[in-house]
């Protein structure tokens, strides 16, 4: 009779901590003690510290309208649906400002602003930054891996550009639950609603003008710090039309590199592509053949080795490298219509909004 054997506890916890957040999720619903189990500092450590390991956990999340529901979709089966949260604000609209190990940066119409985790559908509302919020602003929203804290940067600024302006910089320590105003930059991010910031490497870009002392000022990449907690520039490519960089271009992170996607008016894009970070001479360029919808195009994530899951106005769209084709993705959103320039990729985790950390303590 063979003798029976037990799997010891710190071996089944490091099983766990590598499944799914979404499965993580639903043990933690079968008993009170797989609860408590999975609530402890050391399988949530463990967990946390394989966010970039399950790149086929990458998801994409977009808005449907007019209802505002988040809806959530997996990157390999792209007409499974996996995930709907009705967030309701005391005002149906929002918008989402950015994405970083499985939490989400929304807006809504009244200017709160809230990060959810869609997974776990927990919310926590940030606070309002102690400066008045009338001029345009932009948000970015990433992790300070030098500190093991999660912040949300608000950039503040006057439209239209004037000569020697400054932008504004307030931080959010979502850990400390603080607002700190930072030194005044003469970076000036692009107003289109299409722009967005881009978080990489433990900073938050913007596509930007730079104002000077004498002179109209020029075109950049615009990296804040969230260690140091200052900005820095990054070379733009050499290549690119910086009359119209501000306006036509957008700044996006595609598989781990900083992308500069040019849009145009005819059937043919541009995306640049810095494949060794902060080297000026890194940047390629690559040319898409299709339907798309002008600066509405952004590149989502890699879904097999030759294609890419790209959002262009209210579609979603395979395009394949190889054959130089693009083809619609086929989405079951339900009676609503998609709002797919507001979709953002991101990675299921179970990281907690209210802790602003990776690691717990």
């Amino acid at each position: 009779m063979a003798a029976n054997t037990t799997i010891p506890h710190d071996i089944m916890l490091n099983i766990f901590s590598r499944l799914p957040a979404k499965s993580i999720c639903r043990f933690r619903c079968l008993s009170k003690l797989w609860s408590r189990i999975f609530s402890t500092t050391y399988f949530l450590n463990s967990v946390n510290s394989q966010l970039h390991r399950k790149p086929d956990e990458q998801s994409v999340i977009f808005i449907t309208r007019p209802r505002e529901i988040i809806k959530t979709i997996d990157k390999i089966q792209l007409n499974a649906v996996s995930r709907t949260i009705d967030f309701k604000p005391s005002h149906g609209w929002f918008k989402i400002l950015g994405s970083c190990d499985g939490l989400i940066l929304l807006q809504t119409f009244e200017c709160r602003v809230f990060l959810i985790n869609p997974v776990t559908v927990e919310i926590l509302e940030v606070p309002p930054a102690t400066e008045n919020r009338i001029r345009t602003h932009k948000y970015g929203f990433g992790y300070d891996p030098w500190n093991d804290e999660y912040k949300i940067v608000e950039a503040r600024y006057s439209m239209p550009f004037v000569e020697k302006s400054k932008m504004a910089v307030e931080v959010y320590n979502v850990k400390q639950r603080v607002w700190k105003r930072v030194e005044d930059s003469p970076f000036i991010p692009s107003p289109s609603r299409y722009s967005h910031s881009a978080y990489l490497n433990g900073k938050i870009h913007w596509l930007v003008e730079k104002t000077v002392e004498a002179g109209d000022g020029y075109s950049t990449i615009a990296a804040f710090d969230l260690a140091s907690e200052a900005f820095k520039e990054i070379p733009l490519p050499s290549g690119i039309s910086l009359n119209r960089i501000i306006w036509q271009c957008k700044l996006v992170v595609f598989e781990g590199w900083l992308c500069i996607v040019e849009s145009k008016c005819d059937s043919k894009n541009d995306i640049w592509i810095m494949k060794q970070y902060e080297v000026a001479e890194s940047w390629t360029k690559y040319t898409f053949f299709g339907d798309f919808f002008g600066k509405n195009l952004k590149p989502l994530c890699s879904i097999k080795d030759d294609e890419m899951l790209l959002s262009s106005l209210n579609k979603l769209q395979v395009y394949n490298f190889n054959e130089l084709s693009l083809r619609d993705a086929v989405i079951d959103a339900g009676p609503h219509t998609v709002v797919y320039d507001e979709a953002w990729p991101f990675v299921g985790s179970i990281l907690s909004p209210s802790v602003g950390s990776r690691l717990s303590e």
